[in-house]
């Protein structure tokens, strides 16, 4: 009987040296294992900020140039195409704006001429009415809205207002490698 006794004491001393022994350990571990899920969760959200600003800066930079090259060449266009008196000759308009739409791959363009009747249009007209568009200050494209089943482009408008110009030129967002990848 007391060595019946003497073994379950025996156990217990076991199970409670055990208890004492494991359950610091795998309060160490579980602690040690959040604080590594932790760092790595928040290590990629750093990651995932810095790859989504990295794309922001490179979609800002595409469209700084591009409206900076259509701003180039509504200037190029109208010294170019002045008839002498400060207006505009349309078919000249008109072919260097077709070889300028055709250069930048875009849809399409419009062409609004001071004091002209009608716009020029090239390609795809950019879906608008034909009437100015104004950009809110520190926007640099319009987007189109998402439609099922046709591809999503964007618009970049340009004014050069010594001469009462304005183009609207419409290109397709694939062109942009930060949206279309």
């Amino acid at each position: 009987m007391n060595s019946d006794r003497a073994y379950r004491l025996e156990r217990r001393l076991v199970i409670i040296v055990l208890a004492c022994l494991l359950l610091p350990a795998l309060a160490v571990g579980w602690l040690g294992y959040s604080k590594a899920y932790d760092s790595i969760k928040n290590e990629n959200i750093r990651n995932v900020g810095r790859v989504a600003d990295a794309r922001r800066d490179q979609l800002v930079t595409i469209l700084q140039r591009t409206r900076a090259r259509a701003a180039a060449f509504l200037a190029d266009m109208h010294s170019s195409c002045s008839d002498g008196n400060g207006s505009v000759k349309i078919v000249c308009a008109s072919e260097v704006l077709q070889s300028f739409t055709t250069g930048e791959r875009a849809l399409g363009a419009v062409l609004h001429l001071s004091g002209k009747g009608d716009n020029i249009i090239v390609g795809k007209p950019p879906a608008h009415d034909g009437s100015r568009i104004l950009l809110q200050p520190g926007q640099l494209a319009r987007f189109s809205v998402p439609v099922p089943g046709r591809d999503r482009s964007y618009d970049i408008i340009v004014e050069e207002q010594r001469y009462g110009v304005w183009l609207v030129i419409t290109f397709p967002v694939s062109l942009i490698p930060c949206l279309s990848g």
